[in-house]
């Protein structure tokens, strides 16, 4: 997909929402005048006792009113689809274009903890990788989404299988947008799934209910039985007495079936919203997508389908609001135990909802969060699918053309990038601003991506299974009282713990600026002995330093290898290429960068 696709679509929609719109000021008038010109000729037939006219008329009036106004509120609803599909489109032009402004922003939980990983290389947050990717999706599939993104232990099977379904669902774009049009309302109000897992896992004794519906039956059928014998034949209002022994049963019980008749009086627009989204998985066409279509097998079985529950509960819910309207309710009341059978009916709904509840709704979620992915690979059509080794005995990263995805197309830069063999360390040096950091996290964004069985910023991308270990926004803590260096320290002996554990699965670590809060001598000394720890260790990684001294690491151990950034002087100005290159860096432009600024450098 490309901008100018999305722009055309994006305008044709717009077009036909200000049709539906122009369409339904018409209706509106059109309305008002059955309304008012049907009641004024209704009033002159009676004003000239045409009684029998002024009736037909005013019934006539009505019928039309209330067949407009259906027809008016189909018009308005489906213009609010277009709407909402106009905001669909607009936010995946924005994404394209890193748009952020205008990005739907995302809350994660508050009781969330956040990973060092996310800060480092900006998985949450403002402007990060989770805001990207997470296309108008739920709260529970946007929390599934981070899971796949610093999850260290996914197998290379679970990550093919998501990388499968992925392309799957990439041509399906139809069904991609539906489902995210489908499950819209729920980014508007809090979800209510908390509170409906709780509703399908609590039940009333249907002993009770059976027994007090026995009763009510009897007596509902006595009292009408009495009420026609006393209307046709004039014998003695017994019927009353039986009404009142009828009353006196059914609010008795009242206190067995209160809290599930107020419960599901309270869930109705969830049942509503639950109903949509499962009907149109029922209904639901793909292309060449065996695996997608086997996934939502469970949405299309023949009978008591999700969807078929859920709308049946969705009706009762509705018919219970019309204990609204104190006068019809007790007028439905008094003919039959309704509560009753409605809280009968529910009760047996719930038991086959709670079967399988949670795994619809696992389903849906995945469906989310596959299909946020599948839109990242179609706004981004230069990205790839990564190839991962397995073969534990084998470790290598190797990238072309590798770059940063939150990084604007118009300014990113690409690099060729491969490391090999357990134990190696990529040691780079470089300027200030040179890119050091951009890259380490380029790469570590990257993996993440990867792991996730998403599409990744690279031409080419080949990976053994790593967990990713990430040591770059180092922050201290004056609640704590840790210092910035404390805090490095304590993120390095995690590392250190990592290496030793000696797992089958590799470590990928990346430091930035190591030690740098200490001094000059005490973090040359540190560095040196942290990396001749860990080198030929169970891992690859990356640091990324500005003491030079550090490069002669190269030449003591066969395990370091020196690259770095580079940067020209052009016209009294810095120009840097970002590009990586072998060797240690053989410039510095710190003292540069002060005299380009005015402040005093003496030689």
């Amino acid at each position: 997909m490309d901008e100018i696709t999305l722009n055309y679509r994006i305008s044709k929609l717009t077009r036909k929402s200000e049709s539906l719109e122009h369409l339904s000021k018409k209706i509106s008038y059109v309305r008002l005048f059955v309304f008012a010109g049907g009641l004024g000729i209704s009033l002159l037939f009676y004003i000239f006792k045409f009684e029998l006219y002024a009736y037909l008329c005013f019934t006539i009036m009505i019928a039309s009113f209330l067949i407009i106004s259906h027809f008016h509120s189909k018009i308005d609803r489906a213009n609010e689809r277009f709407k909402k599909w106009i905001e669909i489109q607009k936010a995946h032009l924005s994404r394209m274009n890193l748009d952020w402004e205008n990005i739907p922003k995302i809350t994660l939980p508050d009781e969330i903890k956040i990973d060092p990983i996310e800060s480092d290389i900006n998985i949450s947050g403002d402007q990060s990788l989770l805001q990207l990717l997470a296309s108008f999706i739920t709260t529970d599939a946007i929390m599934l989404l981070r899971k796949w993104l610093v999850n260290n232990n996914p197998g290379i099977d679970e990550i093919s299988k998501r990388q499968n379904l992925i392309k799957e669902l990439i041509p399906n774009q139809r069904f991609r947008d539906r489902l995210i049009l489908n499950g819209f309302s729920y980014l508007k109000k809090s979800s209510q799934l908390p509170n409906l897992n709780k509703w399908t896992g609590s039940t009333i004794s249907i002993k009770q209910i059976n027994l007090y519906l026995f009763g009510l039956t009897f007596h509902a059928i006595l009292t009408l039985t009495l009420f026609i014998i006393n209307l046709a034949f004039g014998v003695s209002t017994y019927w009353t007495m039986s009404l009142l022994v009828y009353l006196a049963i059914y609010f008795s019980g009242n206190r067995i079936i209160k809290d599930l008749i107020d419960e599901t009086s309270q869930l109705e627009k969830e049942f509503g919203k639950l109903s949509s989204i499962f009907t149109y998985l029922k209904k639901a066409k793909l292309n060449n997508a065996p695996e997608i279509s086997k996934l939502i097998l469970p949405f299309k079985i023949k009978g008591e389908n999700p969807s078929d529950l859920l709308k049946k509960v969705s009706f009762l819910s509705q018919v219970i609001q019309l204990r609204g309207n104190g006068f019809v309710w007790f007028l439905l009341i008094a003919l039959f135990p309704i509560d009753y059978v409605i809280a009968y009916r529910l009760n047996s709904l719930k038991k086959k909802i709670n079967l399988h509840l949670g795994e619809w709704i696992s389903i849906w979620h995945n469906l989310e969060a596959l299909s946020s992915l599948a839109n990242f690979a179609v706004l981004n059509r230069g990205y790839t699918f990564a190839n991962f080794i397995n073969n534990v005995n084998e470790v290598i990263f190797s990238s072309r053309k590798i770059s940063h995805p939150l990084i604007k197309k118009e300014v990113k830069i690409k690099n060729d990038f491969t490391i090999s063999g357990k134990g190696k360390i990529a040691l780079i040096t470089g300027s200030n601003m040179s890119g050091k950091s951009t890259f380490l996290r380029t790469v570590a964004i990257n993996q993440a991506l990867a792991k996730a069985g998403s599409v990744v910023d690279a031409d080419y991308f080949q990976t053994s299974l790593f967990k990713l270990f990430t040591c770059i926004k180092v922050s201290d803590s004056v609640t704590d009282g840790i210092s910035y260096f404390y805090a490095e320290v304590k993120r390095l002996k995690v590392l250190l713990d990592e290496l030793n554990k000696r797992e089958d699965i590799p470590v990928l670590f990346f430091i930035d600026e190591i030690f740098k809060g200490t001094n000059n001598k005490e973090r040359l000394i540190g560095s040196k002995s942290f990396i001749n720890k860990i080198v030929g260790d169970n891992g690859i990684g990356f640091i990324s330093t500005h003491d030079l001294d550090l490069v002669h690491l190269e030449d003591e151990n066969k395990f370091v290898t020196n690259y770095h950034f580079k940067e020209e002087i052009r016209n009294d100005r810095m120009v840097f290429d970002y590009l990586i290159h072998r060797g240690p860096c053989p410039t510095t432009n710190a003292l540069k960068i002060m005299e380009l600024e005015g402040l005093p450098v003496n030689y």
